[in-house]
């Protein structure tokens, strides 16, 4: 599930994974460690935001942590976003 909010808009657009043109499995550390601040500096170019705006929008906040353990629905997740 892909959650999408588009500019000027408050409206949360949802795509579910048959429109998807490529998936992304999160293998959260176990095989694979990510270098979050590594994949930052690599999207910074491409964004408007600084590095550090960048590391506060991608923060790890009680939300995340929490829709991370299956604590809360994709969707109250989103809404958060």
């Amino acid at each position: 599930m892909l959650c999408e909010r588009p500019k000027n808009s408050k409206r949360l657009v949802v795509m579910i994974a048959s429109e998807a043109k490529a998936l992304l499995f999160d293998l959260g550390g176990v095989v694979i460690e990510t270098d979050f601040d590594q994949a930052l500096r690599a999207w910074q170019p491409l964004s408007r935001l600084t590095f550090h705006q960048l590391q506060t929008a991608f923060r790890h906040d009680l939300f995340y942590q929490r829709f991370e353990r299956g604590e809360i629905a994709s969707a109250v997740y989103c809404d958060h976003l």
